[in-house]
Parts: C-alpha cells; structure tokens; sequence
C-alpha cells in the first residue's frame, strides 16, 4: 500500500521554484488542480476529461496551466492532435497520484469510523485463472485492511462494460489498451507456446511458427483474435494464424486439454508454469519469443486508485 508521502510538502511547497515572484496559490486551489490534471492525463485529453469532471474544456485548460505556472516547469506537451507528459509530469503524475489517493481514502476511513454500519461496497471483474493463481494474497490483505469494506467479485475472462454491468474495476490480460482507456498496469504476463511430450512424440515438434499450421492448435476464445499468435525474434514480429478443433474460454481448460496430448497451446505462463516444472507439457518454439502480455487494472474516473496499489503492491 503506499504511503502519504510528504503530503504537506506536496500541497503546500510542491512550487517552491521561483516562489518570492509570484504568489502562492492556496492549498485547496492546489489540490482541486491536481485532480483535475490527474483526470487529465487518465483521460487522454482536455475535452474528456473536463466532460468527466463536469467543467468547460476551457476551464480545464487553465487550471492545468495556473499548476504548471505554480510548480514552475511544464507538465504536459500539448499539440492539436494529442497529449503527452513531460519528464517531470510523468514524476509528479505519480507523486500526485498516491496523495490524492491516500487522502481520499483517509477521509473515507474517517467518514466510516464514525459508525459501526457504515460500509462501502466495492465490485470487481477479474479473469478467472488470474485472479485464482495471482491475487488471492492481495484481495485477503484488502479485507484485513478496510473491513467496512463489503467486496464483490465476478470471476469473468471476458472483457466488461464498467458502465453498464455496473462495476468498480476490472482486470484485463492483453497486449496492450487503447488510449481512451482508463487503465494502470499492473504485472507483466509472459506467454509459453508448449505441448505434451506424448502429443510432439506423435506429430512432430514444430521447429518454426509456420510449422504450426500443419498442427492441432487450442485456441482461447478470449483472445483478440483466438486464432493468431504472436512471436518476436531479433526484433522482428511474426504473426502466424492457426487452427485447431477444439477452442476453449477458459486457459485452465486448454491446459488440462494440452497434457492429455489434444494439441499445443499458447497461454500465460502462470497457467501453465507448474505443469511445465513437472515435465507434463514441453516448451517448444524457444528461438521465438511469445509476445507478452500485461494485466491491467481498468476503472473508471471515479474509482480510487489506492484499491488499485494492492493489487500492485501485494499480488500481482
């Protein structure tokens, strides 16, 4: 969990640099342009972002800009087509981030502890092999530690509509997100192409990607598309298509399929790690590295990104 790092110091001096020129904005003017710079950043752009917050893109713009005239540097690059962070905007979007987070939900704690029944209700949407094999740790720490805190959780591999299915946060494994999308990383997934030892003593074992269109292939519905897998070799991309009988939403059972010698697999290797360790499935293509995924923690503006840090911090 991270910690209120210098929270007098990041509300009150964070624009100490040329302070005896101008004067100093007080600490809630300050704080409500943190937010909105956050939100800002999350967002992608000003007009979102002020849509978000319910401001003028105007406004948005010019409080963005009195916070970089307080701190004394440039935090964002800004052109007509896009937003990017400076060096030292990337630092304090951190920075800024964990205060805002801490602070919220001290106040939140605070709210709480004035009643016995006072309880929040958090609902999360996690892939299921995921959050079994990766997460349980991080989801036990976060009951001991906001047990007003009622948690729901939906163990779902496909991807969720926040909005609509009426979720706090989602986790999702991917190569990457779009921009639009309001995410953090959260672990890095590296993927194994591997097969039974008795499946490759039938067929064969395939030396390069081509080799597997000649190849009985398991397929995860899931992935974007099921029937493309992904390799890098000395920089190079190779993207090869293949095929297979069975296809299957669930890794768990693609693996277990995969040791009863049904064909090859391409799955993260959190699923297939220990089976890999026992000699019950081989890796093959190891000249040709599978691309890698990422998990990532998708939540809309609202949500606190303090709940995000445990799954960071102590799990993933």
């Amino acid at each position: 969990m991270s910690q209120l790092r210098g929270q007098s110091g990041m509300l009150y001096a964070v624009g100490r640099h040329n302070q005896a020129s101008r004067p100093r904005k007080i600490c809630v003017d300050k704080f409500v342009a943190i937010k909105v710079f956050l939100q800002v950043v999350r967002a992608g752009s000003f007009v979102r972002a002020a849509e978000q917050l319910g401001l003028s893109q105007t406004s948005a713009s010019r409080i963005v800009r009195e916070l970089e005239e307080t701190v004394g540097v440039r935090l964002l690059n800004r052109s007509t087509r896009s937003l990017s962070l400076t060096d030292v905007g990337d630092r304090l979007f951190t920075l800024y981030g964990q205060v805002v987070d801490d602070l919220e939900g001290m106040e939140a704690e605070a709210a709480g502890s004035g009643s016995s029944t006072a309880r929040r209700r958090l609902r999360v949407a996690l892939p299921y092999s995921f959050a079994t094999r990766r997460l349980d740790a991080a989801i036990c720490r976060f009951r001991e530690e906001h047990p007003t805190v009622d948690l729901e959780i939906r163990l779902d591999d496909s991807p969720t509509d926040l909005v609509r299915d009426g979720f706090d946060l989602s986790i999702r494994i991917a190569p990457a997100l779009g921009s639009s999308t309001i995410a953090r990383r959260i672990a890095s997934v590296p993927m194994v192409t591997c097969a039974a030892p008795a499946y490759l003593q039938r067929r064969g074992r395939p030396l390069i990607p081509g080799n597997l269109e000649n190849h009985e292939c398991l397929l995860y519905t899931d992935a974007d598309p099921p029937d493309e897998w992904t390799f890098e070799r000395d920089g190079n991309r190779e993207v090869q298509r293949v095929a297979g009988a069975v296809k299957a939403n669930s890794g768990d059972m693609l693996c277990a399929l995969a040791v009863a010698g049904q064909g090859i697999i391409f799955q993260p290797a959190f699923i297939v790690g220990a089976e890999i360790a026992s000699g019950k499935l081989l890796p093959i293509l190891e000249d040709f590295e599978p691309q890698p995924r990422s998990a990532y923690a998708i939540y809309p503006p609202t949500i606190s990104g303090q709940r995000i840090n445990y799954l960071t911090v102590n799990g993933a």
